[in-house]
């Protein structure tokens, strides 16, 4: 498992350019997307288009989601490259999805870690997906899928005790919890409280992989 140290400095290294798959599409619901109906061309019916005007054929949606034609989306997906006879475009797996505008509902509540300068422990990142992530209600909301036996866990969110001077300051995080030797899949929003900030601060959280997904907190 990657230490703060390595992830931090990955966080340097790494780029996110794909804007169609990998970690940008499967993990977070960073795509805004309308619901259209094509029933009338051979071999079509509800498909999503998104902004640019890409459409996509979605095959599977995880978790079950009804879809409807004119509902506004924003989603994070995977191509699956299978056959269909309605050739608009890619098909698509569906594994993050909410109606746009939608606050994220806290289902699970974490718990938030400041380490200090002198602190000699370290915080290694658990292995999840991160599907989207916010600042609402004072809190720092996290929808995450992760694998075991049940989905109750004990949330960390554990910020480095390096604070990167800029405009606004940043801080590199992981977030920790206690492996389950089962392959279920869960997911749900964890909320963390942001008591400890004190001034507008973009956080960056990494994964198990290296993946940083960033949220900017504002304490005002």
């Amino acid at each position: 498992m990657k230490s703060l140290a390595v992830l931090f400095a990955l966080s340097l290294t790494l780029q996110h350019c794909s804007d169609r798959s990998g970690m940008d599409n499967d993990n977070r619901c960073n795509t805004e997307v309308e619901v259209v109906d094509l029933t009338g061309l051979d071999g079509c019916g509800l498909i999503l288009r998104t902004k640019s005007g890409e459409q996509l054929l979605p095959t599977e949606i995880i978790p079950d989601f009804e879809l409807k034609a004119g509902q506004k989306l924003h989603i994070g997906y995977t191509e699956t490259n299978l056959p269909n006879i309605c050739m608009v475009g890619p098909t698509v797996r569906i594994d993050c999805i909410r109606e746009a505008g939608a606050e994220l509902a806290c289902q699970e509540q974490g718990k938030t870690i400041f380490m200090n300068p002198g602190d000699t422990a370290r915080a290694d990142a658990s292995d999840f997906k991160m599907q989207d992530l916010r600042f609402e209600d004072g809190l720092i909301k996290a929808r995450m899928g992760y694998s075991g036996c049940g989905p109750k866990r004990d949330f960390k969110l554990v910020l480095d005790a390096a604070v990167m001077k800029s405009l606004p300051p940043q801080r590199n995080a992981v977030i920790v919890f206690e492996d389950q030797m089962c392959e279920a899949f869960f997911q749900r929003t964890v909320c963390f409280p942001t008591d400890g900030f004190t001034e507008k601060t973009l956080v960056h959280i990494f994964d198990k992989n290296g993946n940083k997904t960033s949220v900017m907190v504002d304490p005002r």
